[in-house]
C-alpha cells in the first residue's frame, strides 16, 4: 500500500476480506484479476478464487508454475496470461499487455471463456457426474 501510495496510483483500491454473500461485488469491480501462489506448492495448494474470478467472467493474470491446474485452466481456456512466480520481467509483461488493450474486447472474451469452461466442466452436478463415473468403473 506504501508503494501505491508513495506512487500517486489513485486507480489501485485495496479492500478488506469479503463476506462471500459480498463477493460478487468485488470480483465484478476490476477487469482483471490477480491468481498468484508461490513456488514449489504445484499440486499441494490450489487458488480457489479462480474459481470465483471465472464465475464472474473476468480475465487472469496467473502467476502460477507450469502444470499447476489452475494454470492449465487458464491456459487451455485462453482466460488470461501466466507466467512462472519470480519472473518478473514477465509479470510486468503481461500487466502492460492489459493496460494496453483495456478497451479491447480480447478481454471480455478471455473472461466469457473461463466462465464457459466452468459451467461446461466444473460445476457440482458436472464434478459428481464424473465421480460417479469413475466410482462405477471400479
Amino acid at each position: 500500500m506504501l508503494y501505491v501510495k508513495e506512487n500517486h496510483m489513485d486507480n489501485v483500491t485495496f479492500i478488506p476480506y469479503q463476506d462471500k454473500a459480498d463477493l460478487i461485488y468485488s470480483l465484478n469491480a476490476g477487469d482483471v484479476h490477480w491468481c498468484v501462489n508461490a513456488k514449489g506448492i504445484k499440486g499441494v495448494s490450489c487458488p480457489s478464487k479462480a474459481y470465483g474470478i471465472m464465475a464472474a467472467a473476468k480475465p487472469i493474470i496467473g502467476v502460477l508454475e507450469s502444470g499447476s491446474e489452475v494454470r492449465c485452466l487458464i491456459e487451455d481456456t485462453h482466460g488470461g496470461l501466466c507466467c512462472e512466480p519470480g519472473d518478473y520481467d514477465k509479470v510486468e509483461e503481461n500487466i502492460r499487455w492489459f493496460i494496453e488493450n483495456a478497451e479491447n474486447s480480447k478481454l471480455k472474451a478471455m473472461g466469457a471463456r473461463g466462465r464457459e469452461n466452468l459451467e461446461k466442466n466444473l460445476t457440482r452436478n458436472v464434478s459428481v457426474r464424473k465421480y460417479a463415473e469413475e466410482i462405477l468403473k471400479l
